[in-house]
């Protein structure tokens, strides 16, 4: 039997990988959701979780798309972006000059 008790964090994410993927046993609190939810889409899709997953990039056009679908958005978010770089630059946590005399 392994042990629950490992010393490093790799050790107990591959634990909880291999009881996952082969024993069904939910990974509580021991990997993020992002990853939870990783392994969740691997079983759903019935991928192989060893199977090396291929790069597929985004079209150009498929980018443009969704730049236009989240236009107002994005928008939205760099007027933000602007006021929030000007805040930071008044105050000197974001600027270089803070940063060298740390």
């Amino acid at each position: 039997m392994q042990s629950l008790f490992f010393s490093i964090q790799v050790d107990r994410i591959a634990l909880a990988r291999q009881r996952y993927f082969e024993e069904g046993e939910l990974p509580s609190g021991i990997v993020s959701e992002a990853v939870f939810q990783s392994w969740a889409r691997c079983l759903r899709l019935k991928q192989d979780p060893r199977g090396q997953l291929a790069f597929q990039p985004v079209s150009a056009r498929r980018a443009q798309l969704a730049l236009q679908k989240n236009r107002l958005l994005r928008d939205a978010w760099l007027a933000e972006a602007r006021e929030l770089g000007a805040v930071l630059g008044a105050k000197a946590c974001g600027s270089a000059q803070a940063r060298r005399s740390h």
